[in-house]
């Protein structure tokens, strides 16, 4: 999984090397500080159990004032790495583990965080025969309306809008339930989905008063 897991940060442009866990015992004067309840954390002391904190350390190529490459230099992921990378690091193990087993993933708002090509690159994962040779599934919802036009991504039947009704209750239905376009042509997933959504062709977009 590991050699798996650097491939895949390789060819997101991460720039990252290596993983490593650097993991850390607490004393247990500051256990008694972690949130867990009282009884709890007493029964872990007492039984001898050894406590520790995890991080995983980012590996990154170090350079002089040449260019030449000297050595590495290790990252914390919690305090040093990029909103971005945190999430694709958080994405990348489940996405590789559903592709391996054939399982459905679901991921809510795959897209926060994350610059566009990145979040389409794990998407493709799922269309490639060769890294999803047992049909695993991906299901996830997004705010980001440029999906709507890359067909090359999504048939019709893969794409569903949720819509808020006057009642608070929340309605899901698919964007092949819109045989027609404003204009009475067929709606096809090769046209501008993104433009007729904005629309409002399709529903599923805000009443915004004036700000």
């Amino acid at each position: 999984m590991k050699a798996t897991l650097l491939d895949l940060l390789k060819k997101a442009d991460l720039s990252i090397n290596d993983l490593k866990i650097d993991e850390q015992d607490i004393p247990d004067e500051q256990a008694k500080e972690l949130p867990l309840p009282a009884e709890i954390m007493e029964k872990i002391l007492s039984g001898g159990a050894r406590i520790t904190s995890s991080d995983i350390q980012t590996s990154h190529k170090k350079f002089d004032a040449d260019n030449n490459a000297t050595g590495a230099t290790y990252f914390s992921l919690n305090t040093d790495e990029s909103q971005g990378t945190k999430k694709f690091l958080a994405l990348s193990a489940p996405i590789l583990d559903t592709l391996k087993s054939g399982k459905i993933l679901l991921i809510d708002e795959i897209d926060a965080s994350l610059h566009p090509m990145l979040t389409e690159g794990l998407i493709k994962l799922f269309h490639n025969a060769e890294n999803n040779p047992f049909n695993a599934q991906l299901i996830f919802t997004t705010h980001d309306v440029s999906f709507l036009s890359r067909p090359q991504l999504f048939g019709r039947d893969q794409i569903w809008f949720t819509e808020k009704n006057l009642y608070g209750s929340t309605e899901l239905y698919s964007l092949l339930e819109f045989r027609k376009n404003s204009k009475g042509k067929d709606v096809r997933s090769t046209d501008n989905l993104e433009k007729h959504y904005l629309q409002g062709q399709f529903g599923a977009v805000p009443y915004l008063g004036d700000f």
